[in-house]
């Protein structure tokens, strides 16, 4: 090869790579503007939603919310697969709370489920060590198109997450997960052919059930860089298994799986749940180490009641539509006057309170609620008055006064998303100050003591990365929870920012409930 041959070539090779960082460079900005728009578009619907709206209202900001979601992860899922076909998808390795990993995406994926009346359900094995080393949200991506695709191919039953150990060394645990569902099955001859790009098992079914035929693809590809295998068992008509296996490491202090602070009040106490789909209070309970029985129906309910003479239920959970006829019925019997009463309900009606105060329930929540409203409920209900000196009925609104009032510091440069968040988060009572740069959080840090930071990563000049650090390397915010949003959190970016000093990364657009329990959880911490 003569010299002027190699150096063709040569310009050649440079010419294609500039073209392919050029590319890359354009998806990754054409995609964070994409969700940088959206998460405003969707922040806006949830504030909307908040407020007084007619039935008619409420469905129209409910598609709203429903499309942009459905919008961003298709603009994910063509992100990470031109990573894919460039080789520049990597995974991380850093440490990290298992639990709550696996609460967000659960947590995430509970009215996908509710809404087509279907129960999700997480079996987690008593072994799972608290916090270990690896890639957070690939795992979370993972588990996350499992759950979306069970969701869609379900139609009755519903789905479980299990998570178990597998291998344990000192320094190494191998850990599998597995969504089970019992939807409408893979057909054998198909198995190989859903994990290829834009492939569906069942091209007429997908049609109507909606998917991109990516999230199967990029999930095993996923699952391949953390060295492990993304496989299927599936019966048709019967159902599916995804299962896959991680080796993580295990951070040091994590021997012994941490429970939610604040639960010690219900551990071991014997409670009685009535309820025909009771998954959310079986997951809370089994977190908070409550013995708990399930009943399906009245007679059930009655026949665990007759058993338990000898040592009464401390708290019955009614989660039936006529509760409150129930829990009348109830407090008429002398045997269950020191035993508490909550209710759960999909509606509530007016003077249902003033109805509740007179049967002695202590606690009455509507939906929707999650797990962690269940817990800390029943650990409020057990907590407060006798039942039979009632004075204070647990709400969720009641909660949410009781929850302590933050000062708060939203750092921002879209003054869109610094309205929403702030609008969002000064409803459940906190006090928020924003600022649309690096600089000026510096300044506000300096002269406000706030007891936690929502950091925009992706600003001009100087973006969260270098604001996080010196706010850590200050003096008046060394030890400040710092919990870090993007339009663009890639595995890249949250291992940078949880360098720098950040509590977590949270990819926009997010629930504000889940901004809510990431700040609730970084400052028990």
């Amino acid at each position: 090869m003569t010299d002027r041959q190699t150096e063709t070539l040569k310009a050649a090779l440079e010419a294609a790579e500039a073209e392919s960082a050029a590319k890359s460079r354009l998806i990754s900005h054409t995609s964070h503007e994409i969700r940088t728009n959206l998460a405003g578009v969707l922040g806006l619907a949830q504030a909307a939603q908040e407020t007084r709206l007619t039935p008619e209202q409420q469905e129209f900001f409910h598609l709203i919310v429903s499309s942009g979601d459905a919008i961003l992860t298709l603009v994910n899922d063509l992100l990470d697969l031109s990573k894919m076909e460039a080789g520049m998808l990597v995974v991380d390795h850093t440490p990290f709370d298992l639990h709550g990993t696996i609460d967000d995406v659960v947590a995430a994926y509970r009215g996908t489920f509710a809404a087509k009346h279907l129960s999700l359900r997480v079996e987690l094995d008593e072994h799972l060590p608290a916090r270990v080393v690896g890639d957070p949200g690939r795992i979370r991506q993972v588990c996350a198109n499992l759950l979306a695709n069970a969701a869609r191919f379900t139609d009755t039953g519903g789905a479980v997450l299990e998570v178990s150990v597998k291998e344990r060394s000192a320094d190494s645990v191998r850990v599998q997960f597995a969504v089970i569902d019992t939807g409408v099955g893979v057909p054998e001859d198909r198995r190989a052919a859903i994990f290829a790009p834009y492939t569906q098992a069942n091209a007429s079914a997908a049609s109507n059930r909606g998917g991109s035929g990516l999230g199967l693809s990029i999930s095993r590809q996923l699952v391949e860089l953390m060295g492990g295998t993304l496989n299927l068992e599936s019966t048709v008509g019967e159902g599916s298994r995804f299962f896959f296996d991680v080796r993580l490491g295990v951070a040091s202090g994590s021997d012994v799986a941490v429970r939610r602070a604040g639960l010690g009040d219900l551990s071991d106490l014997p409670m009685l749940v009535l309820s025909a789909r009771p998954e959310t209070v079986q997951g809370a309970m089994g977190i908070a180490d409550a013995s708990i029985d399930v009943a399906a129906d009245s007679e059930q309910m009655e026949k665990y009641l007759a058993n338990s003479a000898d040592q009464p239920y401390a708290l019955l959970i009614l989660e039936a539509g006529d509760a409150l006829e129930i829990a009348r019925v109830l407090r008429q019997r002398e045997e269950l006057e020191t035993t508490h009463i909550m209710i759960l309900t999909s509606t509530g009606e007016r003077g249902d309170g003033a109805l509740c105060r007179e049967l002695r329930v202590g606690g009455y929540l509507t939906a929707p609620y999650s797990a962690d409203d269940v817990v800390t409920a029943a650990a409020e209900v057990i907590a407060g008055p006798a039942p039979v000196d009632l004075t204070v009925l647990v709400t969720r609104h009641w909660l949410r006064e009781r929850r302590k009032h933050l000062s708060l510091l939203i750092v921002d440069d879209s003054p869109t998303l610094r309205m929403t968040s702030s609008r969002l988060l000064e409803r459940r009572g906190h006090s928020v100050k924003t600022v649309g740069s690096g600089e000026s959080a510096l300044e506000a840090v300096a002269v406000h003591r706030y007891d936690a930071i929502v950091m925009d990563i992706q600003m001009p000049a100087m973006d969260g990365y270098e604001t996080t650090a010196r706010i850590r390397n200050s003096e008046f915010g060394a030890d400040i929870p710092i919990i870090a949003v993007s339009s663009h959190a890639s595995a890249e970016a949250e291992s940078r920012i949880l360098a720098a000093g950040a509590f977590a990364l949270l990819a926009r657009p997010f629930d504000v409930f889940d901004l809510v329990a990431t700040i609730e959880r970084a400052i028990g911490d």
